[in-house]
């Protein structure tokens, strides 16, 4: 019974793996004016969101450390509906 949980485990890990590096959570630099958004969601550490939305960054010099933020836009034609976005420190 421990083997198949351990084979499990192994496939799992290897999956995310797969989506990490398959394009998935693509993250491009540019701009993107979000700020009339009607919904706008603020991400944590671990949002699975991060993992399947396209992002696009730029660089932030409001904090101390080098800082950029990242967001993906949902819209209705010329509409900002929703908007998805989080800071990561530039390392």
């Amino acid at each position: 019974m421990k083997e198949g949980i351990g084979k499990f485990v192994s496939i799992l890990i290897l999956i995310f793996v797969a989506i990490e590096f398959s394009g998935c959570g693509v993250k491009n630099e540019g701009y993107v004016k979000w700020g009339d958004c009607r919904e706008q969601i603020a991400l944590v550490d671990g949002s699975w969101e991060k993992y399947y939305k396209d992002f696009t960054c730029e660089t932030d010099n409001v904090f101390d450390k080098p800082t950029r933020i990242c967001a993906s836009v949902e819209t209705d034609g010329d509409i900002c509906k929703k908007v998805y976005y989080f800071y990561e420190e530039i390392k």
